[in-house]
């Protein structure tokens, strides 16, 4: 059965706050559920959301992780492996530049 809801941690960069909040899955990630149903024998997966809901709200794939968590830890580990610059690092999806210099600054302190 898949609700096609999940619980988040949202990391909101202006409060520096992180928060769990209820929100709907990815069409990747209820693509990858139904694939779940009958992995090891027959099974059905039953969805409790229309196909509209399916179109609508559910967005193609999840946001990159290191946009939803606090960029000190991502900061952190990356110095942990030598990284030199992390604000110039070639990340696929990058942070606002603004937010890993905020992040840099509170790891200096």
């Amino acid at each position: 059965v898949d609700t096609g809801r999940q619980k988040c941690r949202n990391y909101h960069a202006k409060t520096g706050v992180a928060s769990y909040d209820i929100m709907w899955i990815s069409r990747a990630s209820a693509d990858q559920r139904a694939g779940r149903a009958g992995r090891t024998g027959p099974g059905q997966c039953y969805r409790l959301y229309s196909g509209a809901v399916y179109d609508r709200q559910f967005a193609a794939y999840p946001p990159p992780e290191v946009l939803t968590r606090p960029l000190e830890d991502v900061c952190l580990a990356m110095k942990s492996m030598d990284v030199p610059d992390v604000s110039n690092f070639p990340f696929p999806t990058p942070p606002d530049q603004g937010d890993v210099r905020a992040a840099m600054r509170v790891l200096a302190a």
